[in-house]
């Protein structure tokens, strides 16, 4: 309403506006919170929407002029929202700038609701936290977040306990293994790794309380809690009761990884009995050296990310999995909510640096998938095959999943009707978010070779933005794997 009248009354034009915020957008810059620095516009909820669209054309034609990394601006919207809001963002996304992200009030106003089991007038102030999870603005927190890798999780199964890396053992005790033999049908193996990831899922969810518990104990963070609702009206502090919801997040990683491996895993193994389990784990533990011929049977089958129905089966086993036994651990803690977040910072290259062999034909110390996106070109029948299996996962049993998509910037200028029908088909089958990344084809390849000339070029990482040049060469990688539309 402020903008709106100072601009209706002629105290100041939209370019001083613009300049106004540009100030404010460069601050946030130099603050350098990279992973936290957010701007939400657009969606439902807003009081005079009509006034507060002009304010959202304004905040996205800053951003664009600005093309700095923070703050991550991001478009809520919804049917019957002004359509002058989508289209001037997806104008600033074809110039090559990843903001602002697209967020689908449609669908995941009511995936808030399930997920955090609050009603939708409650649901509908979610705004999106550090990498991508939901918060309930100024009524919940949801982080510092717990972190699990499932593909780890995977191979030190398969190995009985033992991480085939360092030669330690981990997670869950060695004699729980004994009721599995020796793992000679794959519901043995899959009863196995579900108890393996539950074990350290209950681990975190108790681990999280107690951050909390800690936290109200030795700091009372009374300028937060004053910016919260409830905190006053009870008197008390935001980690002592003051919340309105006391919220959790487990972060998961190399989910589909997980997903391919155990695919490769059941139609080699246990169905075409290819390969006996006791050669599968010694061909892993050799890094496929020497076993060339059967990395490529690995690689050669099915593969999230294709439409596929048993792949994205798997795939959906592994989501419902994970996050409805983590949903149900509040029941265990004084957690009003503890659920799944599929994000991507870089957590998915540092922690496969860490992560052996695996049995999708992923090399050991490579990067793992980012977010809920196919392992990197293993997306092979096209953009719309692409987004279908991204649509398949279950939205309302999590607080957030990050969709990285990479289109070019021919498919934005010469094909924008085609562009738009894509999204559009996406979002009404139930798309949650798209994170788009536009780049000229072999921009990313120059960059590598030619950092200097590529200083402005800025990309999606996942829960984040960078500057390509500006990223370690592992996750340089990982973004060029990525399927380029």
């Amino acid at each position: 309403r402020l903008y709106v009248s100072d601009i209706d009354s002629g105290r100041m034009d939209e370019e001083e506006a613009i300049r106004l915020l540009s100030g404010l957008w460069m601050l946030m810059r130099d603050r350098d919170y990279r992973y936290d620095t957010r701007v939400m516009i657009g969606g439902r909820g807003r009081i005079n929407e009509q006034y507060a669209d002009r304010l959202a054309l304004a905040i996205m034609e800053t951003s664009h002029r600005v093309r700095e990394i923070v703050p991550q601006l991001a478009l809520r919207f919804y049917e019957g929202q002004d359509p002058r809001l989508y289209q001037k963002a997806l104008d600033i996304i074809g110039t090559g700038y990843p903001y602002p992200m697209l967020y689908n009030d449609n669908v995941n106003i009511p995936a808030v609701s399930k997920a955090f089991d609050v009603p939708c007038e409650e649901a509908i102030h979610a705004i999106q936290f550090g990498c991508g999870e939901y918060v309930l603005n100024h009524r919940s927190v949801g982080t510092p977040s717990g972190v699990i890798n499932l593909l780890q999780a995977l191979i030190v199964t398969l190995n009985r306990g033992v991480d085939p890396v360092s030669g330690k053992a981990m997670g869950m005790p060695a004699e729980r293994y004994e009721r599995y033999g020796g793992f000679d049908t794959f519901e043995d193996l899959l009863d196995a790794y579900k108890e393996q990831v539950e074990y350290h899922t209950v681990q975190l969810a108790r681990h999280e309380e107690l951050e909390y518990i800690y936290a109200g104990r030795e700091n009372a963070y009374l300028y937060t809690s004053m910016l919260m609702d409830d905190c006053l009206e009870r008197g008390r502090a935001i980690f002592s009761r003051g919340i309105r919801y006391l919220g959790g997040t487990l972060e998961t990683y190399g989910n589909v990884n997980t997903s391919d491996s155990l695919l490769a895993i059941r139609e080699l193994v246990y169905e075409k009995k290819m390969l006996p389990i006791e050669q599968l784990i010694k061909i892993l533990k050799a890094n496929f050296e020497g076993y060339a011929k059967e990395r490529k049977m690995m690689l050669d089958c099915l593969k999230y990310g294709n439409d596929d129905d048993a792949a994205d089966e798997m795939m959906t086993f592994v989501h419902d999995h994970i996050c409805n036994f983590t949903r149900a651990q509040n029941k265990h803690t004084s957690l009003h909510s503890y659920l799944v977040v599929i994000i991507n910072n870089d957590a998915n290259t540092v922690m496969g640096k860490y992560t052996g062999a695996s049995p999708d034909g992923r090399l050991a110390f490579t990067y793992m998938n980012p977010g809920n996106n196919p392992v990197g070109g293993m997306d092979r029948n096209g953009v719309t095959a692409f987004m279908n299996s991204l649509l398949k996962p279950d939205p309302s049993i999590h607080a957030g999943a990050v969709q990285n998509m990479k289109f070019s910037k021919e498919l934005f200028r010469d094909r924008r009707n085609i562009l738009e029908a894509l999204l559009r088909a996406y979002f009404n089958k139930g798309g949650t978010q798209a994170m788009l990344t536009v780049i000229s084809r072999g921009d990313l390849e120059e960059a590598m070779k030619h950092p200097e000339k590529y200083t402005n070029l800025i990309v999606r990482v996942g829960g984040f933005s960078e500057r390509f040049v500006n990223l370690p060469p592992e996750t340089q990688q990982e973004i060029l794997s990525r399927t380029l539309y």
